[in-house]
């Protein structure tokens, strides 16, 4: 062995004793291989966006369909082909409601539905309570149709 470059795997030897392992010089820090740290710098901010990405929903919109709910849900349609409703909305929130957003639809097909607001009147829903609304246009509806809705949003 000359003198010069080691290559990986190479050892000096001196009088038959191992006297070091040296790597080649282009395992350095800060030379050779720039695109190993991009990709590995990549693959971190994948792995974070992922996380991210699967981070749950706030707890109050998941508990918003258990805390306001339609009961009592009927629906006719209408000559012109508009879907009319009746419903009572129940209010288990410890705030009233002023105005409520519903989500309905057709057929089990949610893709395609209707937002429909609502503003109880007199006044608000009140904490805690229940109120009847009725004649609530929800939209287009086909002949032999089924409509459903939810509440979406409050305020």
């Amino acid at each position: 062995m000359g003198r010069g470059r080691v290559r990986l795997g190479e050892v000096l030897a001196r009088r038959g004793r191992i006297v070091f392992l040296r790597r080649p010089e282009s395992c350095a820090l800060g030379k050779g291989h720039p695109m190993r740290l991009f990709l590995a710098a990549i693959y971190l901010v994948s792995l974070t966006t992922m996380a991210i990405g699967q981070t749950p929903a706030p707890p109050s919109a998941a508990k918003l369909s258990q805390q306001v709910r339609i009961d009592a849900f009927e629906s006719h349609k209408r000559g012109d082909n508009y879907g009319i409703a009746s419903f009572t909305i129940s209010n288990d929130t410890d705030k009233p409601l002023n105005a409520i957003e519903l989500t309905c639809w057709l057929n089990d097909d949610r893709v395609h539905g209707t937002t429909v607001l609502v503003w109880p009147t007199p006044d608000a829903v009140s904490a805690h309570a229940s109120r009847r609304f009725s004649d609530v246009n929800i939209g287009l509806v086909g002949v032999d149709s089924r409509s459903a809705c939810e509440v979406t949003k409050v305020d």
